[in-house]
């Protein structure tokens, strides 16, 4: 069963350049998340700014440690270069002006579709794995975990795989930083939250029942990432595919729950 929280494997069956994206990618992703979400009441801007940089800062801080799968990537995009990635996935979000069928597959289309309808037709509390917090010992497996082992035992090349994985742990981070930060808030967000300064009860109820709807603006924001980076001049690195769909997972998702953004159509990913 695939292994969201563990260092050693984000899947079973064929890693890539994934072996720590369980934990390391996990983490470096919720720190550019609340980097954006404190800078936001300044501007988006600086909200942008503050989630490239963080990002960036972070690869490069972390460039000789073992843990970091971009360890021996030595092209990274500078800040400048991913804000502009974010700035067109935000504009592409809100003007519903993205077709991912132009860069994914068929069969890649139909894992995203899944993913996209089935968080939101599920309960709230199966989007993702519930673990136990003391030992963080899986409880159960939730249904992206599900989605990422059809993806693992799929037929699709490695690479065709690739964003399909980085997508699915962008969604399973974005499922259990909100989910925890609703049941105890803290951090920069909660200022936000629908509800903030009414009852306990209610805030939880109405935020709670907002999840998916966030997790769905991690989604596209990772998916969209990866089309405007695909579509750049210049040659292309895995790495900095990664990074690109880190920062715009986490603009559209911090631009969702701050701005209340609400994309000009039904759904600014369309597959087919």
């Amino acid at each position: 069963m695939a292994a969201f929280g563990s260092n050693l494997s984000i899947n079973p069956y064929g890693k890539g350049v994934y072996p720590v994206v369980g934990g390391t990618l996990s983490a470096f992703w919720n720190s550019a998340l609340q980097a954006g979400g404190s800078a936001a009441s300044t501007s988006l801007d600086s909200m942008n700014t503050a989630i490239a940089n963080n990002l960036i800062g972070t690869f490069f801080s972390n460039a000789a440690s073992a843990t970091n799968p971009l360890a021996n990537d030595t092209l990274l995009l500078i800040p400048s270069e991913l804000i502009s990635v974010i700035v067109e996935s935000e504009n592409s979000y809100m003007n519903n002006q993205m077709s991912v069928s132009n860069v994914f597959n068929a069969k890649q289309a139909e894992f995203i579709n899944d993913l996209l309808s089935g968080i939101k037709a599920v309960p709230v509390s199966s989007i993702g794995n519930a673990t136990i917090p003391s030992t963080g010992t899986n409880i159960y497996t939730g249904y992206i975990s599900n989605i990422l082992d059809r993806v693992a035992q799929s037929g699709l090349s490695k690479d065709e795989k690739s964003p399909l994985y980085m997508t699915l742990m962008i969604a399973e981070s974005a499922f259990q930083y909100w989910n925890n930060i609703v049941i105890t808030p803290a951090g920069p967000f909660t200022a936000y939250f629908d509800g903030f300064g009414a009852s306990t009860q209610f805030a939880s109820a109405v935020n709670y029942a907002n999840i998916p709807f966030w997790v769905e603006a991690a989604i596209e924001g990772c998916l969209l990432g990866y089309c405007n980076y695909s579509i750049m001049d210049g040659p292309k690195t895995q790495g900095n595919s990664m990074i690109a769909m880190m920062g715009s997972a986490a603009a559209i998702n911090a631009g969702k729950v701050i701005f209340k953004w609400v994309p000009n159509g039904i759904n600014p990913i369309k597959c087919c």
